[in-house]
């Protein structure tokens, strides 16, 4: 674990010059003040266990010896940690590039760090294991993590028949910023489709964005839109606003919702007149040509 593998890492998934600037001044600091035998324990610590919990307390100790803030640690392990992982890939055929691709997400974890905590580092590191036992793909605009189908009973579309139990494919939509227009998601499917060999693709995806009152929030044009009618909606969860910060970002933890944007504004609309939050979990299956469980606009 050397400061040349966190600065390769910081190049190769793009963040942002003040993001590296701030991650490697990090590293400094740990290592003026003697406490990287610190960090290399705790990082070979995760690797053993995974727990968040026990990673958790031991960066909490390290920033009290060094002042490093425990989101912008728990950023500087997670890198660290990808060393062993790039040599995974590599042995299981996978190559630097799809590596990269995939630990790219650090980057967008770090900006929605920034955006909402003003520090560069991870706020949700309990979503990471998976990036370290292998278990999720990003391809294109996607990432696919292994999975079980899950629902109560068999899901008929056409001459498809997905049961419980059977292999799918957990869709999740990393916050990465790229175009998330229908051809771009089409793209990843196809990617996909033929890297795993699961003929047809079958995925499931659990979001807010799949909740199906959002349809009032988003545009008839929205990209959102459009993706969240790609999929047979399997149950709908009301819920608390959990993911208010990724609409209004700082802006729940004081309270105060911003209208700079026309979703800010369509959401602060929706909630004024007593519309629900919550998520949706849905099945998407693709052939190779096409999404079956499109649903027609109403």
């Amino acid at each position: 674990m050397e400061r040349s593998f966190i600065k390769l890492f910081l190049q190769e998934t793009r963040f942002p010059p003040e993001a590296c600037r701030a991650v490697l001044e990090a590293w400094d600091r740990v290592e003026a003040a003697g406490r990287l035998p610190a960090l290399r324990g705790a990082v070979e610590a995760y690797l053993r266990s995974f727990s968040t919990e026990e990673t958790q307390s031991a960066l909490e100790a390290l920033s009290e010896g060094c002042g490093v803030p425990v989101y912008t640690l728990w950023l500087l392990l997670l890198m660290a940690a990808a060393q062993p992982a790039r040599g995974d890939f590599r042995r299981r055929g996978l190559g630097d590039g799809l590596f990269w691709e995939t630990f790219s997400d650090l980057r967008y974890k770090a900006l929605e760090c920034w955006r909402v905590y003003r520090v560069w580092g991870v706020f949700v590191a309990f979503w990471y294991p998976i990036f370290y036992t292998g278990e999720i793909l990003k391809l294109g605009r996607l990432e696919y993590q292994e999975g079980v189908f899950r629902g109560e009973g068999p899901v008929t579309v056409g001459d498809v028949t997905v049961r419980p139990g059977d292999p799918v494919k957990q869709l999740h939509i990393p916050s990465c910023g790229e175009p998330f227009t229908r051809e771009a998601r089409l793209d990843s499917y196809r990617r996909a489709f033929a890297r795993f060999g699961q003929k047809p693709l079958v995925c499931v995806c659990q979001s807010w964005l799949l909740y199906p009152p959002y349809e009032a929030v988003w545009p008839e044009d929205s990209n959102i839109r459009d993706f969240a009618r790609e999929f047979r909606i399997l149950e709908e969860t009301p819920t608390a606003f959990e993911d208010a910060w990724r609409v209004f970002g700082a802006a729940p933890l004081t309270g105060e919702l911003p209208s700079d944007t026309a979703l800010q504004r369509s959401f602060r609309q929706y909630l004024s007149r007593g519309g629900s939050t919550g998520c949706g979990s849905g099945l998407l299956i693709f052939d190779g040509r096409q999404v079956l469980t499109r649903r027609a606009e109403p």
